[in-house]
């Protein structure tokens, strides 16, 4: 059986320098858009969510996303 990074080299064509910069500043881009959405508690509720869902325990990558 094949692992989800052979089937992505398989099937997904490889992303170029400049493809992931625009990616990145798109998302970067939405998350100011929702910074400026919404309140404070609001905020809080959703990072709370991301810092648990791509914490340390996430099995995806071992870098960490959020600095201590």
């Amino acid at each position: 059986m094949a692992t989800a990074s052979e089937l992505k080299a398989a099937y997904l064509p490889p992303i170029t320098p400049e493809e992931l910069r625009t990616r990145n500043a798109e998302a970067i881009r939405l998350l100011d858009q929702f910074e400026a959405e919404g309140d404070e508690q609001d905020h809080r509720e959703t990072m709370d969510v991301l810092r648990k869902a791509l914490g340390p325990d996430r099995t995806i990558s071992n870098r960490s996303v959020f600095k201590p």
